[in-house]
């Protein structure tokens, strides 16, 4: 690389959590890049693990994780915004019921996307942070 052809590598990092395995892993190697890093999760509890350890621009969340009482997808939104300040959170769910009840309770979310996702609205939304 010559002296003027310097560039500036921007590296964003995305934490996905998802328990359906498969869709954490084509979300992972769809998104990831060489300006992306992604981490993921399929539970709570990892995902917790990991936002008390990492800085995040964006985290993408399954609204249900298990078939827990609790909507573990508003728990992770919910660590999110204490742990990640500017931190854009999305939440992907076949349950769009939830949406005004969320909103309504915890504060709106950046992202409320149901699925199927589109995977050019999410790599749109990575790109603008």
């Amino acid at each position: 690389m010559e002296e003027n052809d310097k560039r500036v590598l921007i590296v964003k990092r995305v934490l996905i959590v998802e328990d359906e395995e498969a869709l954490l892993f084509g979300l992972k190697k769809l998104l990831q890049n060489e300006n992306t890093i992604i981490d993921t999760a399929s539970s709570l509890k990892v995902a917790e693990e990991f936002l008390n350890a990492n800085s995040y621009k964006v985290v993408i969340t399954d609204l249900r994780l298990s078939n827990s009482v609790i909507i573990e997808g508003y728990e992770v939104a919910k660590i999110a915004k204490r742990t990640q300040p500017g931190c854009k959170i999305v939440i992907i769910t076949a349950f769009a019921q939830h949406k005004i009840e969320f909103q309504a309770t915890e504060g709106a979310v950046d992202y409320y996307l149901e699925k199927p996702v589109s995977p050019t609205q999410l790599k749109e939304i990575i790109a603008n942070v």
